[in-house]
């Protein structure tokens, strides 16, 4: 269900690593 959106995984992964896809 996870995507590889900027939006989506930073959100997502927010709390386990920093948005660095976007």
């Amino acid at each position: 269900m996870k995507a590889c959106n900027g939006t989506a995984l930073a959100a997502d992964s927010s709390s386990t690593k920093p948005n660095i896809d976007n």
